[in-house]
Formats: C-alpha cells, sequence, structure tokens
C-alpha cells in the first residue's frame, strides 16, 4: 500500500481500504484535497501491490515466470520496436544491465512485436536480456496486458526481490532508472 508522503498528481488514482478513488484537486493552501470514489477496475498497478505473476515464453523458446525472479528486483519493460519512446529508452536499460549484477538484478522485456521483428532488433542492437515476444491480438498478450493494466507503451515497473512493486514509469526513464536503481538496490542488504 502506498505511504502517505508517496506524490500524487491530478487524477491519480488512489487505493484507500478496499476502495478506490481518484485525485481530483487541491486547495490553493495546499491543505484540502478532493477524493471521488471510483470503480477499482480503473485503479492500475502502483507502488505497493503485488506484481501479477504470468508465464510466458521467451523469444528463445524457454518458459519463464515472473516469480521466477524472486529474490532479484526485476525492471519489467513493456515496449515495441516500433515504438520511438520506447527505442530512447534502449541506452539507459542497457547501461542498467550492465551496471548491477544479475544476481541482483534483471530486466525482463514483453515487447508487443512479431518474433522475426523482435529477433532481428535485439540481435542488431546486441539486448542481453530476456525478451517475450507478444503479438497484437494474441490471447497471451491480452492476459498479460490485462492483468498489468497496459495502456500505452512504454510502460515500466521496478519489483522487488519480494514481488512488490516499488517504482514506476517515470522514476524508471532516461537518467532516472540510474537514480531509482541505486535507491531501491542500495536498501537491500
Amino acid at each position: 500500500m502506498p505511504g502517505v508522503d508517496e506524490p500524487y498528481k491530478i487524477d491519480d488514482l488512489i487505493p484507500i481500504g478496499d476502495a478506490t478513488y481518484r485525485f481530483v484537486s487541491i486547495s490553493p493552501l495546499g491543505t484540502q484535497v478532493t477524493l471521488v470514489r471510483t470503480e477499482s477496475s480503473e485503479y492500475g498497478l502502483r507502488t505497493g501491490l503485488t506484481a501479477p505473476d504470468f508465464e510466458a515464453r521467451t523469444l528463445e523458446g524457454s518458459t519463464i515466470r515472473l516469480s521466477d525472479y524472486r529474490g532479484k528486483f526485476v525492471l519489467i519493460d513493456f515496449w515495441g520496436t516500433w515504438c520511438s519512446p520506447c527505442l530512447g529508452e534502449v541506452p539507459y536499460l542497457k547501461a542498467a544491465y550492465e551496471t548491477w549484477p544479475r544476481d541482483q538484478f534483471e530486466i525482463l522485456a514483453i515487447a508487443n512485436d512479431d518474433v522475426d521483428s523482435l529477433r532481428a532488433f535485439v540481435e542488431r542492437e546486441e539486448l542481453p536480456w530476456t525478451q517475450v515476444p507478444q503479438m497484437e491480438g494474441s490471447d497471451s498478450l491480452s492476459n498479460v496486458l490485462d492483468a498489468y493494466r497496459i495502456t500505452g507503451y512504454p510502460t515500466t515497473l521496478l519489483i522487488d526481490p519480494n514481488g512488490v512493486i516499488v517504482a514506476r514509469e517515470g522514476e524508471l526513464r532516461t537518467e532516472n532508472l540510474a537514480r531509482t536503481l541505486q535507491e531501491q538496490l542500495a536498501m537491500r542488504p
């Protein structure tokens, strides 16, 4: 569950108990906020929640589960080779992958691409982390996208060794990725 000191923006969805509220406004002096109760099905995955487990087939043909990564941090990157903002993140992902040892940190990329396009890109760019090709319209893509409530690319989440989402989106983009990983991994023994 997010802490009270977690920053929220207008229109963010906030879980409180068994209900979900939309952050609507804040008074000019910052002394009062307005929350409106909403359907919990609108609530996306936020920090503090357990990441849903899933099973998928990698580009190499092996089957993996998110739970296979327990005991280390895993960055889940929902992306596509056709997505310009996704491609802009590749240098930062490479740097993070090279910085942290595999017993502490992994990247799991869920690519909304066909196998051939993904394989060609991965080979050309020498991406060493696990890739899961998910073609548009496939049942497996729909199940994972629904579980994670993915509505756009890239979408990035950092999962801690216990399977809890500890960071997402802007905290994991560009140079923020290195800073967030340093903060999160430095807190662990």
